[in-house]
């Protein structure tokens, strides 16, 4: 708690983007580049009341987003997104969300791929990833960016084994449509692919097909391969690889 509190990660006092400031109507600058910019708290709150008055009449109650599940402090009654849904609740409501937006997709896909819910177990080490992996695959990830972001404070001690992986002359490979703030750390040391956005589940199942093709799969290690040929093999292969397996 103690860290959380003096961590140099931690905003301590309300900043606004300088060229929101200087426009709250028509923002000037570049999301992402502009500087960031100290205000006193009752000039903060006069800009978010305008904002917030402004677009809840020009466009309604289903034009605000108040907030997702992991924006929070300790506690309940502290928690940001809690607090900030019950005020747009009494201004005439808000548009919520169901799911979980980060791993939503890959809940579902893990327990098939690596036999449980890899997004939110313990995860593996980053001693063990250097002292035992030959390839390291970033799929859609970009670390560099996330580690430095957290509910709370972030502690970022994931980035110094970014530097020990790059220097290990491993393989490594980031697929992504976006040249992330990764690829560009790891240089030359990383092979990126770079997928046309919305294709990566086509990639996935070339990927699973090649594999099954030439019988590069694990079968003891996933599940059994007539359950899940069904899902990126045609039906007449489907049914060709039944009739020679049982022969």
């Amino acid at each position: 708690m103690r860290d959380q509190v003096h961590s140099k990660t931690r905003v301590r006092y309300p900043m606004v983007r300088k060229g929101f400031l200087a426009s709250p109507d028509k923002p000037q600058g570049v999301r992402g580049q502009d500087e960031f910019v100290r205000v006193s708290w009752d000039q903060a709150l006069d800009l978010i009341d305008a904002q917030h008055r402004r677009i809840r009449e020009s466009y309604g109650p289903q034009s605000i987003f108040a907030g997702s599940y992991g924006w929070r402090s300790n506690g309940v009654l502290h928690k940001a997104a809690t607090l900030l849904q019950r005020y747009m609740s009494l201004a005439g409501g808000y548009t919520g969300h169901l799911g979980d937006y980060s791993t939503g997709a890959a809940q579902a896909i893990m327990p098939y791929v690596v036999g449980g819910n890899e997004v939110y177990q313990q995860q593996t080490s980053w001693p063990l990833v250097l002292e035992h992996s030959e390839v390291v695959v970033l799929w859609s990830a970009n670390p560099l960016n996330t580690l430095k972001i957290a509910w709370n404070a972030s502690d970022e001690q994931g980035i110094p084994w970014f530097d020990r992986l790059r220097q290990s002359g491993k393989r490594l490979i980031c697929i992504d449509p976006m040249r992330s703030e990764t690829v560009d750390f790891f240089g030359d040391s990383m092979e990126w692919i770079a997928p046309h956005m919305g294709t990566d589940v086509a990639l996935m199942l070339g990927i699973a097909h090649t594999l099954v093709e030439n019988s590069w799969q694990d079968d003891a290690f996933s599940y059994p391969l007539h359950q899940r040929l069904r899902y990126f093999c045609p039906l007449s292969d489907r049914r060709k690889r039944r009739r020679s397996e049982n022969r």
